[in-house]
């Protein structure tokens, strides 16, 4: 139970949970969690491109007066140093954005009225790709580069584009204020990444899910995340909402997990169960396979299952704890376990439940314990 002194959260509980905070195990001190959002990040002080939907794309051009039109135009050609704020307004784009080292891209605000967003290229269509996405089809790439960030911009994909945002081999990224909605693999994909602070993020029917013999290497079905997480290390993902109207894939799946924290998470995932027809499950989080170490799920509420079902790996003897779920609510309405575990070493404690069928299942003789 959430063991706040006043019972079962009511409606005012029930985006965030404010609890006493507990000692990350093995550790002397309680590790502090954010209750409130960060603000928007401040306006550059240094060099910027102006980009506005009245703008016109010619070298020579960025200022706030003469503006460019697009923001691949832009990408292609800001350096480090340098920050590409996009007005209000919508943008439709016709090519990619890749993203150069040290560059920022700031729109101003991803909700209300004066908000920017940029649409996935009208003659686009990705849909051929299946379960393997390539990254050319994200609206913004960041490659190999690193002290990137991404802030106060809205992200639509007609169900064309693979994703909004693709990171990989990135180092020092920051993803703040981010809404992503309807796009057909991945919305926000990381990959091989370091240093990755995402938080006040959006997304809605951003992933994808397959029926059985629908693809030919997973013939069983399956589901990619709205945002999907692999190889990453170091890491913040707080205050981020993730919502589906049909079936559009899992919350977050992740593979190979390091030093990695998951905090004020809002899930809302379709109730689809497989054993009740043919398809794939829609966990909130998947965790499956390789490793994951150092990770901590904390002051979030989930109404769908969470599959923490990493594969047992030898570094795990040198870790105090795999997982860390704690200070969660838990109110399901797939009528569903709440937890299910594979994975050695996991540690759950202060977590509140509701509607379940239990709370946890566990798989494969792991040493995950309750308190």
């Amino acid at each position: 139970t959430l063991a706040n002194g006043q019972g079962a959260p009511g409606p005012a509980a029930d985006r965030r949970i404010f609890l006493p905070l507990v000692r990350q195990p093995g550790s002397a001190a309680p590790l502090p969690i954010p209750t409130e959002p960060p603000p928007p990040l401040p306006p550059p002080t240094g060099d910027v491109l102006w980009v506005a939907p009245s703008g016109i794309d010619a070298d020579g051009r960025g200022t706030q007066e003469a503006p460019l039109r697009s923001l691949a135009f832009a990408c292609a050609r800001a350096r480090a140093g340098q920050t590409i704020r996009l007005a209000a307004g919508e943008f439709p784009e016709t090519a990619q954005c890749v993203l150069a080292a040290g560059v920022r891209v700031m729109g101003a605000g991803s909700t209300g009225p004066a908000r920017t967003t940029v649409l996935a290229p009208a003659q686009w269509d990705f849909s051929g790709d299946g379960v393997e996405a390539r990254p050319e089809g994200f609206l913004i790439r960041v490659d190999g580069v690193r002290d990137v960030t991404v802030d106060q911009l809205a992200f639509l994909g007609g169900r064309r584009a693979n994703g909004a945002v693709i990171v990989r081999n990135g180092t020092n990224v920051v993803l703040r204020d981010l809404r992503i909605v309807e796009f057909r693999n991945t919305g926000l994909g990381i990959y091989n990444s370091r240093q990755i602070d995402a938080q006040r993020i959006a997304l809605e029917n951003a992933g994808y899910e397959w029926p059985p013999n629908t693809e030919p290497r997973f013939p069983d079905g399956g589901s990619l995340g709205n945002l999907g997480l692999r190889d990453v290390a170091d890491s913040t993902f707080g205050f981020i909402t993730i919502k589906t109207t049909d079936l559009r894939g899992y919350g977050i799946k992740a593979a190979n997990l390091s030093r990695v924290r998951f905090h004020n998470l809002d899930l809302d995932m379709h109730p689809f169960q497989s054993w009740r027809g043919p398809g794939p499950n829609n966990f909130d989080i998947e965790i499956h396979g390789g490793y994951a170490e150092l990770v901590e799920i904390a002051h979030s509420r989930f109404r769908q299952t969470l599959s923490l079902m990493g594969g047992n790996d030898p570094r795990y003897a040198a870790v105090p704890y795999t997982i860390h779920v704690h200070h969660n609510r838990f109110d399901m309405k797939n009528d569903s376990y709440s937890v299910e575990v594979g994975t050695d070493k996991m540690v759950f404690d202060h977590n509140w439940f509701r509607n379940t069928w239990t709370g946890l299942q566990n798989y494969g003789g792991s040493t995950t314990r309750i308190s």
